[in-house]
């Protein structure tokens, strides 16, 4: 009952901004679309010009579009995370030692690398890494760290793209030639968002044409916003590219482990498929631990951690010592807190089809192959990110209800999306 109210809202906000849209088309149609062309030429084939080193960054859309709304709005039904734990929701299903550590906890500092313990329990989620391949960060920390780490001015990078604006924005400061990986699909007509391994291959090609050697790819899977993957198959052809060509392989795997039971298969982490391979992940969407501010970067090549524990003294330098300890609950629960995760999210997805189906002459739907969250578009000819950020604006005016417009990921994204999540309680209690 409260999805089908929180989608009507959405649809409601749909109707009106639709006869905007027609009765206004000469003065707002062109403006929206000259907007569009402005943002595609300045975020997105700008990455062709790349900036001089150490450049402060750009504004960071979707943030900025977060820290306007996100504590006005009432309905947020565009978060990437899934409903988070209490406290004592936490900790009921804690261990003995555990709850000694919680019990006894000092608040001073803690070991830069993270808590021995929960370094262990982080090495044993994966194949073949140990705790001395893990550091604890926070995770938007681990993006910069590894950005610096990896990164010098004038080497090449490759991004999937759409995806979150750090995951090249801090590379682009240190100096580096971006190339889009560019998704396909995701609007009227086209299919769900998918990426293409062969669009991979011409992206290297091209980056090698402007001269830029070839020094990391970052990959972004299960992806945000589109909730797409690749089979095994595929990413096993990204792995080999990288090898072929001595690159890092950065891997923002903060969505790995929210694979349904029964479909799309779970990757192999990149910090197990290949020794030049990191991976990203944390506490904030699998476990719905968000407010910890805890996760890591996993790699076995032992010169990349220590340079990752050295920059961070310039960071956080530790984290914080009770975060430590939930984080060592969580991940002795992980496999019990991962299928609560899943649950919240086949609810929000029975939810999702049947409001979209019932009015697919509005919109552009498709369940996520994994993750929390979807990126349907509007139904309407010649329709663009404008028209996707007009809709949202008025909706979180008119009812309250907060949805992501594509405009925030810019980078030559023009398709007339808007970032859905599944997640949340409220989507579909």
């Amino acid at each position: 009952m409260a999805a089908s109210l929180a989608l009507s809202r959405v649809l409601r906000a749909f109707g009106p901004a639709l006869l905007l849209c027609s009765c206004c088309e000469a003065v707002r149609g062109s403006a929206a679309r000259d907007r569009s062309l402005r943002a595609s030429a300045s975020a997105g084939d700008g990455w062709e010009a790349e900036r001089p080193p150490f450049a402060s960054p750009a504004d960071f859309r979707l943030e900025r579009y977060f820290a306007k709304h996100e504590f006005v709005a009432k309905h947020l039904l565009c978060c990437s995370d899934v409903e988070p734990l209490a406290m004592a929701e936490l900790l009921e299903g804690a261990d003995e030692e555990s709850l000694s550590l919680w019990g006894g906890l000092h608040l001073g500092y803690t070991e830069t690398r993270g808590l021995p313990a929960l370094l262990g329990e982080i090495a044993n989620s994966y194949e073949s890494i140990d705790a001395v391949h893990v550091i604890e960060c926070v995770p938007q920390e681990g993006v910069t760290l590894a950005a610096c780490a990896l990164v010098e001015p004038g080497d090449g990078i490759i991004v999937m793209w759409p995806s979150y604006q750090s995951l090249v924005e801090v590379a682009l400061c240190r100096g580096a030639v971006a190339q889009p990986w560019r998704a396909r699909g995701g609007g009227s007509g086209d299919g769900p968002m998918r990426f293409d391994v062969c669009d991979l291959e011409e992206a290297i090609v091209r980056l090698l044409e402007r001269g830029a050697p070839l020094k990391l790819i970052v990959t972004n899977l299960p992806h945000n916003p589109s909730g797409c993957t690749l089979a095994p198959s595929e990413w096993a052809r990204v792995v080999a590219l990288a090898e072929q060509h001595g690159a890092w392989l950065f891997s923002d795997e903060m969505y790995r482990g929210l694979e349904p039971i029964g479909g799309a298969p779970q990757l192999q982490a990149a910090a197990d498929a290949y020794a030049r391979g990191v991976s990203l992940s944390g506490l904030s969407k699998v476990y719905g631990l968000p407010g910890l501010r805890l996760g890591w970067l996993a790699c076995r090549e032992a010169g990349f951690v220590e340079r990752v524990a050295a920059l961070k003294d310039f960071t956080t330098i530790c984290s914080a010592a009770p975060s430590q300890v939930l984080a060592l609950v969580a991940m002795r629960r992980r496999v019990e807190l991962a299928a609560r995760a899943r649950a919240f999210i086949e609810a929000g997805e029975a939810a999702a089809d049947e409001f979209f189906h019932r009015h697919r002459d509005l919109f552009d739907y498709h369940r996520p192959q994994a993750g929390p969250i979807a990126f349907p578009a509007l139904r309407r000819e010649g329709a663009r990110a404008a028209d996707a950020e007009l809709y949202c604006e008025r909706l979180v005016a008119t009812d309250s209800l907060m949805l992501l417009p594509a405009t925030v990921y810019g980078g030559g994204f023009d398709g007339p999306n808007m970032r859905i999540g599944l997640g949340r309680a409220d989507c579909a209690e």
